[in-house]
């Protein structure tokens, strides 16, 4: 008994000293972009604050003034880029001055990816093995996309979190659970869109008709809240979408912006190899999950479908990468799994980060970030070479799930 005590009391000291320093680390994180009023967090914040009145968030004349009264010099958006959804969730955050509010994002976004990898990890025996746990979470917060999700205040661990939850709920056969989760991502629609309906597609070749109603209970409840509060809403955010994706199509790390590279940012050219691309993939994907005797296990096609959805949506940044870090994961598993060598399995998640660093590298040299492209491409190649049909009857890579 008094050992048992002993070893709650360490556990309970460790999490006190981790909090600590991860509060001072994300302190300092803020403090040097000024508390972020400048930054992408700043929007979140402001929408979160806003939900508590009765101003309209997609209204220029409120907006933008708003921006002037708390000190933010770049009026980045006409309105706020996101479904009031999004604002909702913020609205907590909103509450708080500006500087408690943006170093208490830095915190909860590294609680959610830590939270998230956790989730993904538990479905495999992986996560038991110190010395295999440490260098993979090391690679998950060095990965490029996560540190400037952390840097930025990015949105994007939120969605991070809602997709490893709904990869858990699927693993585990709460279907209409992981449903709601998966209609979650419509906090971010340009994400959101592309993921969903993949999903959907495949929740339908494989007639999970529980995970489809939770996903349309999910949009329903969202999208009626949204129009309850705000309810010219679509019309403000389409708008101004429009414009944003004009100005920066073929930039992106996606095919488009692929595209973009090798025509020369010529539009017509642009899109027809976009198109190309998109097809061409699409094609291959078809014909690759036909013959794949893994097709209904969700932890597999989920894997499939993030990467493929990050290539095809129109409008991304790098920062919306830091969804890779769960096929990334997975593949982890799956060598660990095939008992590869433990220097290849712990380091994969850091060999990742070098990609990411080379490709950002490319970036600068070419002056866009389209070269992120290639990124997960990779995710999404390697989901084809790492997981076998064999690797079903792998005790270890479904130790937890119900299969």
């Amino acid at each position: 008994m008094p050992m048992k005590a002993q070893s709650i009391n360490i556990r309970w000291l460790l999490l006190g000293v981790g909090s600590l320093l991860a509060v001072i680390l994300a302190n300092e994180i803020a403090r040097r972009q000024d508390y972020m009023v400048n930054g992408d967090f700043f929007e979140h914040w402001l929408a979160g604050r806003l939900v508590w009145t009765s101003k309209n968030i997609y209204d220029t004349q409120v907006w933008t003034p708003e921006h002037v009264r708390y000190g933010n010099t770049v009026d980045r958006n006409p309105v706020f880029p996101s479904p009031p959804a999004t604002a909702f969730v913020m609205a907590p955050i909103g509450l708080l001055p500006l500087n408690v509010a943006s170093v208490s994002w830095v915190v909860i976004s590294a609680g959610l990816i830590l939270l998230s990898t956790r989730y993904v990890l538990s479905l495999s025996n992986l996560h038991t093995h110190l010395p295999y746990l440490l260098p993979v979470l090391a690679g998950v917060f060095v990965f490029r996309p996560v540190m400037v999700t952390l840097r930025n205040g990015q949105f994007g661990a939120v969605l991070l979190f809602c997709l490893a939850l709904a990869v858990w709920l699927f693993a585990r056969g709460h279907w209409f659970a992981g449903g709601l989760a998966l209609g979650l991502f419509l906090l971010r629609p340009n994400l959101g869109l592309p993921i969903i309906g993949l999903a959907c597609i495949w929740l339908l070749l494989r007639k999970r008709w529980g995970a489809l109603v939770g996903v349309i209970v999910s949009l329903a409840v969202l999208a009626a809240l949204s129009w309850a509060k705000y309810p010219n809403w679509l019309e403000g955010m389409l708008a101004m979408g429009d414009t944003k994706l004009f100005n920066t199509f073929g930039y992106h790390p996606n095919l488009w912006g692929l595209a973009g590279v090798i025509c020369r940012h010529e539009l017509t050219c642009t899109l027809a190899a976009g198109s190309l691309f998109v097809l061409l993939l699409s094609g291959g994907t078809v014909l690759a999950y036909a013959r794949s005797s893994s097709r209904d296990d969700p932890m597999v096609a989920l894997g499939f479908i993030l990467p493929l959805a990050l290539m095809f949506t129109p409008y991304m940044w790098a920062y919306d990468q830091i969804l890779l870090v769960v096929p990334i994961l997975i593949i982890t598993i799956s060598l660990y799994s095939r008992g590869s060598p433990y220097l290849l399995t712990a380091t994969f998640p850091l060999l990742m980060v070098c990609l990411a660093l080379v490709l950002l590298a490319a970036a600068l040299w070419l002056g866009t970030d389209a070269p992120g492209v290639i990124l997960s491409l990779a995710c999404f190649a390697l989901m084809f070479l790492m997981v076998s049909p064999e690797q079903r009857n792998q005790p270890d890579l479904y130790a937890h799930s119900p299969h």
